[in-house]
C-alpha cells in the first residue's frame, strides 16, 4: 500500500477514531499524546513528520492541544506517558486506513488492540510502541512485528505492528 502523495493528518482532539472505546481512555492517551509532543515540540501544537508504512514513506501531519501542568504532573512517568501517547497516535492512524478500533487485547495475543478492517472485512490485531529521544524506532519496529507475529493464534487475523518516536514525529508500521 503505497500513499506517496497524501499527507496523513492526526488531530488528536477528533473524537472520531475512538469510536467504542471509553472516553476516560480517550481522555488519558490524548492528554499522554500532547504531554510526550510538547516535551519535544514546545511550544508548538502541531508538527509535520513522516509515516513509513510497509517501507513506503508519507507526510504526517500530528495536531495537539497544548497541555496545562496538570496534565503535565499526572504523565509525569514518561515510559508510561510514552505509552499511552503512542497508543493515541497508533488509534488515530488506523482509523486514517479504514480500520475501526474495537476494544483491548489479552496479554501474550501478540497485540495491544483489536480492529475491523473495513477495506479488507476482517479483524486486525494491532501492537504498538512509542519511543522517546534517542531511541532506536527501526529495532523497535522489528521487535513489535516478532512480537505480533508471535502472539496467540488468531485464525483468519491480519495484523500490524506500528511505533511512534515522539521526539522526530515519526511513524513506523507495517501491516500483513
Amino acid at each position: 500500500m503505497t500513499h506517496e502523495s497524501k499527507v496523513f493528518e492526526i488531530d488528536l482532539a477528533d473524537e472520531n477514531p475512538w469510536g467504542q472505546l471509553s472516553s476516560g481512555i480517550r481522555s488519558a492517551f490524548t492528554e499522554a499524546a500532547a504531554v510526550m509532543l510538547n516535551l519535544h515540540h514546545n511550544p508548538k501544537i502541531s508538527f509535520s513528520g513522516t509515516w513509513i508504512q510497509n517501507g513506503a514513506s508519507t507526510s504526517l501531519s500530528v495536531v495537539w492541544s497544548m497541555p496545562d501542568q496538570v496534565a503535565r504532573d499526572s504523565h509525569g512517568n514518561a515510559k508510561d506517558a510514552t505509552e499511552y501517547g503512542a497508543y493515541a497516535i497508533a488509534i488515530h492512524a488506523v482509523t486514517l486506513l479504514g480500520w475501526k478500533v474495537l476494544g483491548r487485547l489479552q496479554q501474550g495475543s501478540g497485540g495491544d488492540w483489536y480492529a475491523f478492517d473495513a477495506n479488507e472485512g476482517k479483524n486486525m490485531k494491532i501492537e504498538v510502541s512509542g519511543t522517546s529521544e534517542g531511541d532506536a524506532p527501526k529495532a523497535r519496529l522489528n521487535q513489535k512485528i516478532a512480537q505480533a507475529k508471535g502472539g496467540s493464534n488468531m485464525q483468519g487475523w491480519g495484523g500490524m505492528a506500528f511505533v511512534f518516536h515522539f521526539q522526530d514525529v515519526c511513524a513506523l508500521s507495517e501491516v500483513w
